[in-house]
C-alpha cells in the first residue's frame, strides 16, 4: 500500500490527538477532584499541550486539522469545568491565558520559519 504525504500527516495528527487524550485523562484522573482548576490548567499547559504541538510547526496543516486540535483542547476544558457549553470553555481558556492550539501552531510556525531562513544550512535555502 502506498502512502501519500497527506495520509501520513493525517495519521500523525490522529496519533497526537490520541496521546493528548491519554495525558489529560491521566492528569485529570489523579488530581481532577483534589486540585484547583488553576493547577489542572497549568499541568495541561506544561504536560499535554507540548505533546499535542510537538513538530506541527514543520507540517503543512489544513484549517480542518487546526479546528480538530482546537476541538480537543476545548473538550478538555469542558471536562475540567464540568460544562457543556463551548462558549464557557473558551472564556475559561481566555481567563487562564491558554491559547487555542491553532494560535500556538501559527506562532510556532513563524518562529520556525524565521530560524530556518536565518540558518546557514544548505537545506534552508529550499524553504
Amino acid at each position: 500500500m502506498l502512502y501519500h504525504l497527506s495520509h501520513l500527516h493525517v495519521l500523525r495528527v490522529i496519533l497526537n490527538d490520541h496521546s493528548i487524550g491519554h495525558s489529560f485523562n491521566a492528569i485529570f484522573g489523579r488530581v481532577g477532584h483534589i486540585a484547583s482548576e488553576a493547577v489542572i490548567v497549568e499541568l495541561v499547559n506544561s504536560k499535554c499541550l507540548p505533546t499535542l504541538l510537538y513538530g506541527l510547526e514543520a507540517c503543512p496543516l489544513k484549517s480542518a486539522d487546526l479546528k480538530s486540535l482546537d476541538y480537543i483542547v476545548a473538550g478538555a476544558f469542558i471536562k475540567m469545568f464540568k460544562t457543556k457549553s463551548k462558549e464557557v470553555a473558551s472564556c475559561c481558556m481566555e481567563m487562564f491565558n491558554c491559547p487555542l492550539p491553532s494560535v500556538s501552531v501559527n506562532s510556532r510556525k513563524c518562529q520556525f520559519l524565521q530560524k530556518c531562513s536565518a540558518s546557514e544550512n544548505n537545506m534552508s535555502s529550499l524553504c
